[in-house]
This record gives C-alpha cells, sequence and structure tokens, in this order.
C-alpha cells in the first residue's frame, strides 16, 4: 500500500525484497555473515506446508526441534530436494511415523494444530518471517535482531 501522509514513503512499496533472485542473494549474505552453509532451497516436490505440517505430528518440543534442524539441513544446507518419501525418511527419524505424516498432509489432527497457530500469528499481527512478539511489541526481520536484543535487555 502506498502511503498518504507527506512522509518520505509516500509511494507505492516495492516488492523487491521478495524477488526470487533478490530473495536468494539475501539468505546467501546473511549465510556469509552468520558463517553458516547455504544452498538455494527447492522443495517443488512437495505442498507448500508440507514441512510445517510434518513438525505439527512430533508433539515433544525437543524432538520438534531436532526435527526442524534435520529438515532445514536436508534443505538449506545439503540442498536437497525433499519429495514424500524424502520427507517421510526425516520424520521417521524424529519419531514421526508415516501414518502421522499422511494424515497431517491431508488434513488431519497436526493440520489443525498449524492452522491454529497460523491464526494465533496473525491476531497477534505477524506478517513474515522471522518475527517475534515480545509482550505487546512485535519485532520482524532478521536486521531487526539487535533491536530484540535491546528491548529484552531493557
Amino acid at each position: 500500500r502506498a502511503r498518504t501522509d507527506g512522509s518520505p514513503f509516500d509511494q507505492p512499496v516495492l516488492a523487491g525484497q521478495y524477488d526470487p533472485a533478490y530473495r536468494d542473494e539475501d539468505a546467501r549474505r546473511w549465510a556469509a555473515h552468520y558463517g553458516v552453509a547455504y544452498s538455494t532451497p527447492s522443495i517443488s516436490r512437495l505442498p507448500e506446508s508440507a514441512l510445517a505440517l510434518a513438525c505439527w505430528c512430533q508433539p515433544d518440543l525437543v524432538e520438534r526441534r531436532d526435527l526442524m534442524a534435520a529438515m532445514f539441513d536436508a534443505v538449506f544446507v545439503q540442498g536437497v530436494e525433499l519429495d514424500p518419501v524424502g520427507l517421510a525418511a526425516i520424520t521417521d527419524r524424529h519419531g514421526v511415523d508415516g501414518s502421522a505424516l499422511q494424515d497431517a498432509l491431508s488434513g488431519g489432527a497436526a493440520s489443525k494444530l498449524h492452522d491454529q497457530a497460523i491464526n494465533e500469528a496473525i491476531t497477534e499481527g505477524v506478517f513474515g518471517v522471522p518475527t517475534f512478539v515480545v509482550e505487546d511489541q512485535l519485532f520482524w526481520g532478521n536486521d531487526r535482531l539487535p533491536l530484540l536484543k535491546d528491548h529484552l535487555n531493557r
């Protein structure tokens, strides 16, 4: 949306940061900044929400964190193009059986937890990743992490 209050931002918002080529270059820059490996992700052989739904299949938070880390490593570090079989192999290693994964992907209980989390995030004003909500303050974007740290230290 364009602002109309006479501010310097009184112009149409450009979506360049969401352009795939720019987004990939930006991710490479952040990876270099943090000194971590990065590979351009390719998950076109999975439904859009498959990785998130897989996480909701694991009720244990520590195991869920480990599952997320394994999926992240496969997609963003190793450059694996996950398909349903590859995703099932990772989730199986982290305590999620194939039937739970299939149930989630077809709208089962994990899918409902995922939808509930999205609705709660929208209610909190979340609109992108990463977003952190602390009390009534919202911090969006990796570049806002110093501001979040400052807020937490106050």
